[in-house]
């Protein structure tokens, strides 16, 4: 490559990080800045349990809640909140929250790309940020396993950087908190590590040592789940089903969102043209990750697989070995199973997210995806300035078929689907104030919801 073509390239790849940085900046300034609370679909839901948990711990006790007296995966933003909500309000709290998870989750993956590809880093950097920080658990307001996919990156990065077993010891307990899907791709990680890494023996006792905590922690989770029959698995798809669901289910990863606003219409259905092309971004999405596949099955049939220095190059086989167990973990569940929707979808996005750092994506079909990105991008923040134009009021569409009035069937959020809680939150600051009938939770610590 000449010197002109490198130096094009690096101006690219500055540009897209340039895009990365303005797309966190306007998604951060319409949901903190703009909008009178965060409307994200269930985030509304978890800045009213951490008000409601703080005033439990405040000593206003109500009957109609309890703090279960066992340890709940999906509850550390609920804590967090409810300790931010002691001192200013619990709107105050959520926006802070939500501001903090953007700029760290931004710094993360501008951090890890730079240290695996430092000459695509931009263009790393803004996939990642399109794909694992404002990916679909974003707007879907799944805060708690979003602060689970930061917190793996920052664990990540703090192995790479030298930390060892208090490092590990920490992370493991903030991740299982955070979530159990993320914690059990952490688990999975370390797992691949004691069985395949080149650590020494000493090393992976320490590992295992640091990561017990945790794992007794989710036994006695699990051991209440499972004494109080609260374990679902949903009945097995057929072939073509499997098939056809895994396929949106990648597909529903691409950077474009569609919004469903409260009466349960679309917010581009004046905009059909817009869906349109939002939708093939997704498919086209779709096509470059099938492809790139194909390149690192070819690759590894060839034996010239190509991964990143700082992951691979002295344990080749860690990085293979967690890939398999991510496409596993991605593969086998279906629809909803142990109470948590789209659970396959939720080892999908770690498993993009490591693969973009662990192996080299041929340069075409990374610049594909990057400029993929950019121009979803565009379609999700104008939509998104729209919606915060309008009045906020609940969500007051069918219950029996949540997309019936819309004519957009796919890559839906229902952001507006628990602005109760928000509005609520809104008009009743003092923490003495309790909740109306309406506005009752599931039995739990705050908790038993794990969506």
């Amino acid at each position: 490559m000449s010197s002109l073509q490198s130096e094009t390239m690096l101006k690219f790849d500055r540009f897209l990080q340039l895009i990365a940085v303005a797309y966190v900046m306007a998604v951060g300034c319409v949901l903190v800045i703009v909008q009178p609370f965060p409307i994200l679909h269930d985030y509304p839901e978890w800045m009213f349990q951490g008000w409601l948990l703080e005033s439990i711990l405040a000593g206003q006790p109500d009957g109609d809640y309890q703090l279960a007296g066992w340890p709940v995966p999906n509850s550390l933003t609920q804590f967090a909140l409810a300790l931010m909500s002691a001192i200013i309000s619990p709107i105050a709290a959520g926006k802070i929250w939500l501001a903090a998870y953007l700029i760290v989750g931004f710094i993360c993956c501008h951090r890890a790309a730079r240290l695996c590809w430092p000459s695509h880093s931009g263009t790393i950097s803004l996939i990642l940020v399109a794909t694992v920080l404002l990916g679909p658990g974003f707007w879907n307001g799944y805060i708690n396993y979003q602060v689970g996919l930061v917190l793996l990156l920052v664990g990540w990065l703090g192995w790479q950087w030298g930390g060892r077993t208090v490092w590990l010891l920490i992370i493991s307990l903030l991740v299982f908190f955070a979530h159990a899907a993320s914690y059990a791709a952490l688990v999975a990680a370390v797992g691949v590590v004691v069985v395949a890494g080149a650590a020494s023996f000493r090393q992976r006792v320490s590992m295992l040592i640091a990561l017990l905590p945790s794992l007794l922690l989710m036994a006695w989770y699990l051991g209440v789940k499972l004494a109080n029959s609260a374990v679902s698995l949903e009945a097995p798809l057929s072939l073509v089903q499997w098939f056809g669901y895994k396929a949106y289910t990648v597909a529903k990863q691409g950077p474009f969102h569609n919004f469903v606003i409260a009466d349960g219409t679309s917010m581009l259905q004046q905009w059909h043209w817009v869906y349109l092309a939002g939708a093939l971004i997704n498919g086209l999405m779709l096509l470059v990750v099938t492809l790139w596949f194909a390149v690192l099955c070819w690759q590894w049939l060839r034996r010239r697989l190509e991964m990143s220095a700082p992951v691979s190059h002295d344990r080749p086989m860690v990085v293979l070995l967690l890939t398999l167990a991510l496409i596993i973990l991605f593969l086998l569940p279906g629809r909803n199973n142990f109470g948590v929707v789209n659970l396959g979808e939720r080892f999908l996005i770690p498993l993009l997210g490591f693969g973009l750092l662990a192996f080299a994506c041929p340069p075409l079909l990374l610049r594909t995806w990057a400029l993929l990105c950019t121009v979803a991008a565009g379609l999700v923040v104008g939509p998104l300035l729209l919606i915060s134009s309008h009045n906020v009021v609940a969500y007051t569409g069918p219950d029996s078929d949540i997309y019936a009035a819309s004519r957009h069937k796919y890559f839906n959020h229902r952001i507006f689907i628990y602005a109760d809680r928000g509005l609520f939150l809104a008009a009743e600051q003092s923490p003495d104030m309790r909740p109306q009938p309406d506005a009752q939770l599931a039995t739990g610590p705050l908790i038993l919801r794990e969506q």
